[in-house]
């Protein structure tokens, strides 16, 4: 579950690629818009290990971004039109922390949908943490409006590696929760509660047939009132894992 060595990760440091279409419409052939880099990209970043789009704004992980700390990570808005995807914004954790050898891992997870992003940090503090931020349209810039924390958070859950959001809701992934067995895996569906202006908890889910180290909560999707979880350690497809 962990990321991939810096080795194998390197590349995205350079930047991601912004890919469109060409006459407005996928049924035509995919033409690439534009390159797009950090401002203050250094080497190892990992810019680009998580991507989002919604519209015209794009947000792209670098978890291993220093600027608070060692590993403390961030995540970069970009906003285009057709042709011009420009960077308008660098977002960090209002607590962010590095550290030895690992820091917060702000950015190892990053979702949109309209003004609101989600990004994920699972090492804050050896449990993780998810940040929501709003745009402000009276100042231009995108705000921190709350820190997510699952509400049985344990160190090594890894809440926050996938995060999703639709709407007023956000599913938050802790892969390495152990309600089941170890690693077995959970989700968290958070809720935006206009009256009080805070994203509440709402609801943990867990496989029904949740096992040891099935890593269910990695990765996440929400869309309306559906949301999709994976379990990659599931064995459900092979389960003599001898001959398969």
């Amino acid at each position: 579950m962990n990321p991939a060595p810096r080795s194998l990760v390197s590349i995205f440091t350079m930047g991601i690629w912004v890919l469109g279409a060409a006459n407005g419409s996928f049924a035509q052939t995919a033409c690439e818009d534009t390159r797009v880099t950090a401002s203050d990209a250094d080497p190892f970043d990992s810019l680009g290990y998580a991507v989002a789009i919604s519209g015209d704004t794009a947000v792209v992980g670098a978890f291993w971004d220093d600027e608070n700390g060692n590993n403390s990570g961030a995540a970069y808005v970009f906003g285009g039109d057709t042709r011009n995807w420009v960077q308008t914004q660098k977002l960090l954790a209002s607590d962010g922390q590095g550290g030895v050898p690992n820091g917060d891992w702000f950015g190892v997870a990053v979702a949109i949908d309209g003004d609101t992003a989600v990004i994920g940090a699972f090492a804050v503090d050896g449990g993780g943490a998810a940040y929501v931020f709003r745009f402000d349209a009276d100042t231009s810039t995108w705000i921190e409006e709350q820190k997510l924390l699952a509400s049985d958070r344990e160190v090594g859950d890894h809440f926050g590696h996938a995060v999703s959001i639709s709407g007023d809701v956000a599913l938050i992934g802790a892969a390495r929760h152990d309600d089941i067995g170890t690693n077995s895996g959970a989700a968290y569906v958070f809720r935006f509660d206009p009256d009080t202006s805070r994203w509440v908890e709402e609801q943990k889910l867990l496989a029904s047939d949740g096992a040891v180290a099935v890593n269910f909560g990695f990765p996440v999707a929400v869309s309306g009132y559906t949301s999709v979880i994976a379990a990659p350690g599931s064995d459900d497809a092979c389960p003599d894992s001898i001959t398969c």
